[in-house]
Formats: C-alpha cells, sequence, structure tokens
C-alpha cells in the first residue's frame, strides 16, 4: 500500500530517541542510598508524560493531516495512524497509573 509506505518511516520508533531515554532511565536505576528509589520514580514518571505528550502531539500532526488530505487513501492512513496514537498514550497512561500506585 502506497500510503503505508509513505508514513512507514514516522511510525517507525527513533533509534536515537530509544537511546537516549533507555540511558537516562539506566542512569538514574544505577543510584544508590536514601531517597534514590523515590527519584527513580520521579524520573520514570517524567519519562512517561513526555511520552504522552509526544503522542499527543503526533495525534494532533495526523488529525490535521486527515483534514488537509485530498486523497480518500491518505485520510484512511491518517485516521489509521492517529487511532495508534491514542492507543500508545492509553498505554502510557496505564502504566503512569501503575507507577502511580507503587
Amino acid at each position: 500500500m502506497l500510503t503505508h509506505s509513505l508514513f512507514a518511516p514516522l511510525t517507525r520508533p527513533n533509534a536515537n530517541t530509544i537511546s537516549k531515554v533507555d540511558n537516562k532511565y539506566l542512569a538514574v536505576t544505577d543510584l544508590t542510598g536514601p531517597g534514590a528509589q523515590n527519584y527513580r520514580l520521579d524520573r520514570l514518571l517524567n519519562l512517561l508524560k513526555e511520552a504522552m505528550r509526544r503522542e499527543d502531539k503526533s495525534f494532533r500532526v495526523y488529525v490535521d493531516l486527515m483534514s488537509k488530505a485530498t486523497s480518500p487513501q491518505t485520510r484512511v492512513a491518517a485516521a489509521n495512524l492517529a487511532q495508534e496514537e491514542v492507543r500508545h498514550k492509553l498505554l502510557l497512561e496505564i502504566k503512569y497509573q501503575q507507577a502511580l500506585a507503587k
């Protein structure tokens, strides 16, 4: 499908970004001593909030694309991608609530 291949680079995780997030979290998990667990939790919550913000931003990009698209295929592809971003954000919100409950 042409529209799928057109948007494929936008939906693939950026290895550089993932590496930066992983490195930040790994650096935090190496902490020991009093208050380290609270600091790790705060870092995790901040990372989850940032990820949710990015999913929301991506969702808005795809919704905007839907309104500007001239072909039905592009509108459908953008709608599918927007739905995928909503699913991602929901999963992150669940993880956020689970982290808060700990």
